[in-house]
């Protein structure tokens, strides 16, 4: 930017002519022409010498000024809403790319449930027995569910084979359960059932040993109870799942 001269009050005609003229040549020195102002508000001349305007700069910048992204150049993208989430949707209304904020990702996955730990093993029970019973899973967390199966033979009852199973959610204990008479006894002596309230149920007519199930972050508990006298030996086996 040029320096101009100041005329003082106390300057000669000749002397103020002189600092005029010198301000004016200065000043057109400096000076911008209106040729060189761009209103293109595409900005595609893409020159070092064009000087775009403010209403073209805005223009630019307001209608997104690029192209839609890709994966190898840099443009314009679109926030995804939770329905183009859920539906993997790529592009979003204006064609641009969609992007995820961390915010919608936190609440998306939350929203899902993912198993992605599973242990388990197997145990034996003495039907004749009641009380708690732990086990430990080996998760490291509280489970989402877990499930056990099993078969017992030799119950008191005239009953030979019986097997049940059943799971357990962190709220309700469901299961199913079969038994036949020992020796084969007629059709009409076999019965299959289930419901919930216990996650394994051996046995029959009276004659019982069943289980509710519980769970904490280190153990699976099975609380046993019976009816009558069961006898014989319950072989299980356990699937817990987080």
């Amino acid at each position: 930017m040029s320096t101009l001269v100041t005329i003082q009050s106390s300057d000669q005609i000749t002397n103020s002519r002189a600092d005029i003229n010198s301000n004016f040549s200065a000043l057109n020195t400096d000076k911008i022409e209106t040729s060189y102002l761009d209103t293109d508000s595409s900005l595609s001349n893409n020159s070092d010498t064009k000087i775009p305007s403010q209403k073209a700069v805005k223009a630019y910048v307001d209608t997104g000024g690029n192209v839609n992204a890709s994966e190898t150049t840099k443009g314009i993208v679109e926030e995804a809403t939770d329905a183009e989430v859920t539906a993997g949707t790529a592009t979003g209304g204006t064609g641009a790319k969609l992007f995820v904020t961390p915010a919608k990702l936190a609440t998306r996955v939350t929203a899902f449930t993912f198993f992605g730990v599973m242990k388990g093993g197997s145990i034996g029970h003495d039907n004749s027995t009641t009380g708690a019973v732990t086990t430990a899973h080996g998760l490291g967390k509280i489970p989402k569910f877990i499930k056990v199966s099993g078969v017992t033979v030799n119950n008191a009852g005239n009953i030979s084979l019986m097997t049940s199973s059943g799971v357990y959610d962190g709220t309700t204990n469901s299961y199913l359960y079969s038994y036949a008479p020992e020796g084969g006894g007629t059709a009409t002596n076999d019965l299959v059932g289930g419901g919930t309230g216990y996650i394994l149920l051996f046995g029959g007519d009276g004659t019982e040993s069943k289980a509710v199930a519980t769970f904490d972050a280190t153990n699976i508990t099975l609380t046993w109870s019976k009816s009558g006298s069961p006898t014989g030996t319950s072989y299980l086996i356990w699937e817990a799942i987080a």
